[in-house]
């Protein structure tokens, strides 16, 4: 299913998380239990495309961290699956994954920075690569699917004069590896992107006259998710439901007290699924009426959701008791 959390503001706009890189050995959070060739600029998938090694689709999806070299395959997902821009302009369809990407690079920027923190998770059609030999057959298949999105008849070629050869410049060294990468290569089905920067979390009163045209500004304690896509191929297999079971184990572990997101009432679908399902509940918040026509999509107003994450005192009183306890040690050991 395709979720209809808003793609946010320009500038850091369409935030999704991020995150320094991850070594393939350390980068698996676990996997959860679930009841072609890619469209557009992304090259033909790979052989071995999916974790999941039969033909059918697994019953298990996997859930992890993105790496860097991920970026490309996952915004071409998102744009996909939110923007339909299949079949566009070549120039258009890079320039959109590109911007994408732009966008989770200031994340990590932002989270070096110690603005907060951000995450994208991935979603995978089978259980997670483990083993030496399974990592190793995960790098061929990317590798092999990069190579077919550098090909002289990719449109993700970056040499001159083709479009990415300039469109690359500000995509870093690590992202421009997965350059033309399809989802369906790596056997992925799914991405979301979780933060604790909060400056899309709006306050809970707005008024134009105080707050100005926008009225978004940073909230502490809360987790924002964004972005959440689900290829349509992999929709009614629970993916954004563990996508989202996923993010709010995140947002806990982070010490947040609450997590929120903007929909689409009109999107009936994801709607249904965070207020019946999931345990949010609407803020009576609804975004400017100048947002969607910022992001260049149809006029309907999103409503910001909200919850609050299950056992969040808990969990805050026992980091605290911890940073307690590391602080003593810390002055018992300058004493001696």
């Amino acid at each position: 299913m395709q979720t209809a959390t808003a793609p946010s503001r320009a500038g850091r706009h369409h935030r999704c998380g991020a995150h320094r890189p991850l070594s393939v050995a350390r980068r698996v959070l676990r996997p959860a239990a679930s009841a072609a060739r890619s469209p557009g600029p992304s090259a033909a998938p790979a052989s071995a495309p999916s974790p999941s090694t039969s033909g059918a689709p697994s019953s298990v999806i996997g859930i992890r961290r993105a790496e860097q070299r991920e970026y490309w395959p996952a915004a071409d997902l998102h744009c996909r699956v939110f923007m339909h821009d299949q079949g566009e302009d070549t120039c258009k369809v890079l320039g959109n994954r590109v911007d994408r990407i732009v966008a989770l690079q200031v994340n990590d920027r932002l989270a070096r920075d110690g603005a907060g923190k951000s995450t994208l998770l991935l979603a995978f059609d089978g259980p997670l690569p483990s083993t030496p030999a399974q990592l190793e057959a995960y790098d061929a298949a990317f590798s092999a699917a990069a190579a077919a999105g550098a090909a002289p008849s990719a449109p993700t070629r970056t040499s001159f004069p083709s479009p990415m050869w300039w469109m690359r410049g500000p995509l870093g060294l690590a992202v421009r590896e997965g350059l033309g990468v399809a989802p369906e290569s790596l056997g992925l089905l799914g991405v979301a992107a979780v933060d604790s920067f909060c400056d899309l979390v709006p306050p809970r009163e707005l008024d134009w006259r105080t707050d100005g045209a926008a009225g978004w500004y940073r909230r502490e304690g809360y987790a924002y998710i964004s972005n959440v896509a689900v290829l349509p191929s992999a929709r009614r297999r629970g993916v954004a439901r563990q996508l989202m079971a996923e993010a709010e184990a995140l947002a806990k572990s982070w010490g947040c007290r609450a997590i929120g997101l903007h929909c689409n009432p009109k999107k009936t679908a994801p709607w249904n699924l965070y207020t019946q399902q999931l345990g949010f509940r609407p803020s009576g918040v609804v975004e400017p009426a100048i947002m969607p026509y910022l992001q260049g999509r149809p006029p309907d107003r999103c409503h910001f959701l909200v919850k609050l994450v299950p056992g969040w005192r808990e969990a805050r009183q026992a980091a605290a008791a911890a940073a307690g306890q590391a602080a003593a040690a810390g002055g018992k050991a300058a004493a001696a």
